[in-house]
């Protein structure tokens, strides 16, 4: 579930900015993805559009340098997502694109609930 509370994403954005460019962990037993993932879907609700591409373009760019294969679908997915929903030009065809690369991670790796979350983006 996400929330579209603009005001509070702001600031969690400024807390979380010092922080970009790492990745979150809680010790051995939970990998969250990159920072840059959080700040990305943090600036579009914030409308910061501009920091938002830039984030989510980071982010994928982190986990690819990982290998961390289903964490790079799950941003293609959160980036498909934002540009279809922004609807600005081109954006629907680069949605398409970005959703076409996690849809095929998510068969690859057999993510049932990564499929879904790929299937349920779908043009405006």
């Amino acid at each position: 579930m996400r929330l579209r509370d603009s005001k509070r994403a702001a600031v969690l954005y400024r807390q979380l900015r010092p922080h970009d460019g790492l990745f979150a962990a809680f010790s051995w037993v939970g990998f969250y993805g990159p920072v840059s993932r959080y700040l990305a879907l943090l600036a579009a609700t914030a409308g910061r559009d501009r920091e938002a591409v830039d984030h989510f373009e980071a982010a994928i760019h982190s986990c690819q340098t990982l290998g961390a294969r289903l964490w790079t679908a799950r941003v293609q997915c959160d980036y498909a997502r934002f540009l279809m929903e922004r609807d600005q030009s081109g954006d629907h065809e680069k949605a398409l694109e970005w959703r076409k690369l996690a849809a095929s991670e998510a068969e690859k790796l057999d993510s049932h609930r990564l499929k879904a979350e790929v299937d349920s983006i779908t043009p405006s």
